[in-house]
């Protein structure tokens, strides 16, 4: 009572599934990230002409600013005082 391998053309799929799914995770990590439109397109080209590696590279790279602060980073505080009370603004 072996199980049966799947069918090539279905490992095909699920490969050519998490590939796409990979530059796409490449490509929306890109988009948190401030560059220049050829910038972008180099970095979207290295994502889709290294299929395996390529999303690794981009992502571990970490080309332009952020353009949101890094959900591990903490703000900075800072009091203002407004007459008697002061009010703790992130």
């Amino acid at each position: 009572m072996g199980m049966m391998p799947l069918p090539p053309a279905v490992m095909r799929a699920c490969l050519l599934l998490c590939l796409i799914g990979m530059a796409i995770l490449a490509a929306f990590y890109l988009r948190r990230r401030r560059l220049s439109a050829l910038e972008y397109v180099g970095w979207g080209l290295v994502a889709i002409l290294f299929p395996l590696v390529g999303p690794f590279i981009v992502i571990l790279s970490r080309p332009g600013i952020p353009i949101r602060r890094l959900p591990g980073e903490k703000l900075k505080r800072r009091k203002i005082r407004r007459g008697r009370r002061s009010i703790r603004l992130a």
